[in-house]
């Protein structure tokens, strides 16, 4: 969706109704923090933890509906 991405190093998507995430192997190469706080998300797919970059220092999850993680 948002071809630029690999250039940001936090990205703030809270307070957005969001109910799936998914990061592409190419995207947000020099993420350090990524929230995602707020939203209607249920579980936390597998591609945010294995394809997430080694720079991704936070993660923000709190007041979600989280169930599982694939």
């Amino acid at each position: 969706t948002f071809p630029c991405l690999d250039y940001f190093q936090t990205v703030s998507l809270s307070n957005n109704a969001i109910t799936s995430v998914n990061i592409a192997n190419s995207n947000f190469t020099a993420l350090a923090s990524l929230d995602l706080s707020s939203n209607r998300l249920t579980s936390l797919p597998y591609s945010i933890i294995n394809r997430t970059p080694n720079s991704l220092r936070f993660l923000d999850l709190r007041n979600n509906s989280i169930t599982s993680i694939d």
